[in-house]
């Protein structure tokens, strides 16, 4: 079992949080997490919601913002996969490394807003050009 916690962290559903584990653990399989939810530090956790979790590469555990809430500002995330310790690291602490990956936010703008305002840039442009040249 794995809790992690992420305050004051805007997550939208093209992002990533990525969760290393070292080598102290060899997760293994997808499974199912559960996320909760708080808008301020002072409320109390609520808002249970599934996650899945799933592997990336030997050591390294996702989440997709897809499957978090947005416009949550904290956000507890319980992680639960099965794997299988090392041996040779058993007597060393856990060391884990997580990262929240934005992608780039794209502003897409309707055609019905953009066709008007360059036709006003233009009547504007003709303008300034009949005033100069009187």
């Amino acid at each position: 079992m794995l809790i992690l916690q992420l305050n004051n962290v805007s997550v939208t559903k093209d992002d990533e949080i990525t969760v290393a584990v070292n080598d102290y653990l060899n997760p293994f399989s997808p499974q199912d997490g559960v996320e909760y939810t708080r808008k301020t530090s002072d409320d109390l956790w609520s808002g249970e919601h599934a996650v899945t979790v799933m592997p990336k590469d030997l050591q390294t555990e996702v989440l997709l913002g897809s499957e978090l809430k947005n416009g949550a500002k904290s956000r507890l995330i319980c992680m639960s996969f099965p794997s299988s310790g090392n041996a040779k690291r058993e007597s060393e602490m856990p060391e884990y490394v997580a990262t929240v990956t934005s992608s780039p936010r794209t502003v897409t703008v309707p055609v019905w807003v953009v066709i008007p305002a360059g036709l006003v840039i233009a009547l504007i442009v003709v303008f300034v050009r009949k005033k100069r040249a009187a």
